[in-house]
């Protein structure tokens, strides 16, 4: 994958349509709603596209109508939230060993106390990141080393540390790249083109008991690194935290490491990450949308966090449900402006499609008031709408590229083992868990 030529989404204005952004804090994201045309609304008007930064209960979900879309999923906390993910990925690394590799080892605290004990056994120097569950941005994140230093922690995920990372200009770095889920059933996942090197902002070294609390050498986050000390001589010259994927392609040529091996290894890490969660998405997802509707009433933007060691082999950090929009430089404003209006050109809806939408409603509504039993799949016309509207998708794809579904059989294993896991557990405990992700006070009624 080459990165030199940025591509710049199209400004299409959008005929006027109705928002709702309160929830939503990222000035970024208000300011391209505006340029393509849409109109401020409140909770209780009919709009037609929301961009929240929280999650939603499974009623606002079943309270949406057929022409609103939604930028969160029911359950994507599967893969957000850092307990899940670690449980997730540890279910099918038990059945595919190889295929999952790409995940460092984890443990949950307290819960697998007894097995991290087990391990630090004959492992008394091993340096672990500790993660408490629902923190961001770095807050309450510490890196550790041998058991007797990580029993003081709760609630928190521990997960083993990489200590021979690939580095740029002797600083550590991650990428954060960014993921869209335009339907979960049937699955459509891209990748945009373009994402952000975070580099740490103390030169790096092998962690010992003198640097262990720098957390300015061992972790990314740009929002530890962003102030830096001005007398500290290790800074990066330029104390530019953010860099673009064009600087990482530098340095893999440099490196002698394959960009097209590295980009299919990371395609296979997002499709894998997400099929791990699949079964309870797809079941959360009928469940709050038991009526067949022709588009998904949701889409998803993901931030995927990557760290590549020393051989320029790709391990998953962490996936973030609300990642940062916010722009701090002039290439990271833009890059996320296009990425927003990018989005924004695939998933809006155009007037005609929302009147059909619309009409389509009024029709099935009235065919159940005549016969409560009738069929709730798809008519013939909204089979054709649904396919024009995913052939829309692609020739709006812009700067973003498709990495499922695929021509080929290549995750084919990999679903059918996903399924053979969870399809048993599945329950009406997974029902609710969008709804204890929520948080106590509602993110708007619908």
């Amino acid at each position: 994958m080459h990165h030199e030529v940025y591509y710049t989404a199209p400004s299409l204005r959008q005929p006027r349509f109705k928002a709702f952004l309160d929830e939503c804090k990222f000035k970024l994201v208000h300011d391209v709603f505006w340029g393509l045309g849409a109109i401020k609304a409140d909770y209780k008007d009919c709009w037609i596209l929301a961009w929240t930064d929280g999650t939603q209960t499974m009623e606002n979900y079943a309270k949406m109508e057929p022409f609103q879309r939604i930028n969160h999923f029911p359950g994507m906390g599967e893969i957000c939230k850092k307990d899940s993910l670690s449980n997730n990925m540890k279910r099918m690394k038990k059945l595919l060993p190889r295929s999952y590799s790409f995940y460092p080892l984890t443990f949950c605290l307290p819960d697998e106390a007894v097995a991290l004990t087990r391990y630090c056994e004959h492992r008394q120097s091993e340096v672990f990141i500790i993660k408490p569950d629902r923190n961001c941005q770095g807050i309450g994140i510490d890196i550790v080393k041998g058991l007797p230093n990580i029993k003081k922690y709760r609630n928190v995920v521990c997960q083993k540390y990489i200590c021979k990372p690939l580095l740029m200009n002797r600083f550590k770095f991650d990428l954060r790249l960014y993921v869209l889920i335009t339907s979960i059933s049937p699955l459509k996942i891209y990748i945009y083109k373009e994402g952000l090197v975070r580099l740490a902002t103390v030169a790096y070294k092998k962690p010992n008991a003198k640097n262990l609390h720098k957390k300015k050498m061992h972790l990314t986050n740009y929002a530890i690194n962003k102030h830096t000390d001005d007398q500290n001589s290790e800074e990066p010259s330029d104390c530019c935290c953010k860099k673009s994927l064009y600087d990482l392609d530098k340095l893999l040529i440099s490196s002698g490491i394959s960009t097209s091996k590295l980009w299919s290894s990371i395609d296979g890490i997002i499709v894998k990450t997400i099929f791990s969660a699949l079964p309870v998405l797809e079941h959360l997802f009928s469940t709050a949308f038991p009526i067949s509707r022709p588009i998904s009433p949701c889409f998803e933007l993901l931030g995927f966090d990557i760290l590549l060691n020393n051989c320029g082999e790709p391990y998953l950090l962490e996936v973030n449900r609300s990642p940062s929009l916010g722009g701090s430089l002039p290439f990271d404003k833009e890059l996320k402006q296009n990425l927003i209006r990018n989005v924004l050109n695939m998933v809006l809806l155009t007037p005609k499609q929302i009147h059909f939408l619309k009409q389509e409603q009024h029709l099935k509504s009235h065919c159940r008031l005549l016969n409560p039993n009738v069929t709730s799949s798809l008519t013939s016309r909204e089979r054709i709408f649904a396919e024009i509207q995913e052939q829309k998708e692609i020739r709006m794809q812009g700067n973003f590229r498709m990495l499922y579904p695929v021509e080929d059989d290549r995750y084919n294993e990999i679903r059918r083992m996903s399924f053979s896991l969870d399809s048993k557990n599945v329950d009406d405990s997974k029902t609710n868990s969008t709804a204890k992700d929520s948080p106590k006070k509602k993110i708007f009624y619908l």
